[in-house]
């Protein structure tokens, strides 16, 4: 029986070369992963402040103008955001937002319990309308 010298090297540098290319690909995943969860992350974040900005200028709104009654959708900082309808003769007056980035939604609804002057009785982000 002939015995081969750097057979077990040669075994040991494959093993070892499969297991560092296995926690190399797991990096990259979790890498790429993380990024998308950073992007998704910002894309709610710029959505959020995006129905926050559309929210406060309903409420100005309708401060300024007892007959607003919101079914328009603006423009803030290059992110459209929507005002749904409002109706001002029921009491407590509910103001519904949206806006969306990528993909990724923020809704935001005020309760208003007196228009003149304005009294905010309660501001919320909800999942759904």
């Amino acid at each position: 029986m002939r015995v081969l010298h750097g057979q077990a090297l040669l075994i040991s540098v494959l093993v070892l070369s499969t297991v560092l290319l296995g926690i190399g690909l797991l990096s990259v995943t979790m890498l790429v992963t993380s990024s998308q969860s950073m992007i998704t992350l910002a894309n709610k974040r710029i959505a959020a402040a995006a129905a926050t900005a559309c929210m406060e200028s309903a409420i100005n709104r309708l401060g300024r103008n007892g007959s607003y009654v919101g079914n328009e959708t603006l423009t803030v900082a290059s992110t459209t955001c929507s005002i749904r309808p409002i109706v001002v003769s029921s009491t407590p007056i509910v103001i519904e937002v949206w806006a969306s980035v990528a993909n990724q939604f923020a809704r935001e609804r005020a309760i208003l319990s007196n228009r003149s002057p304005i009294v905010i009785s309660s501001w919320i982000e909800v999942p759904q309308f």
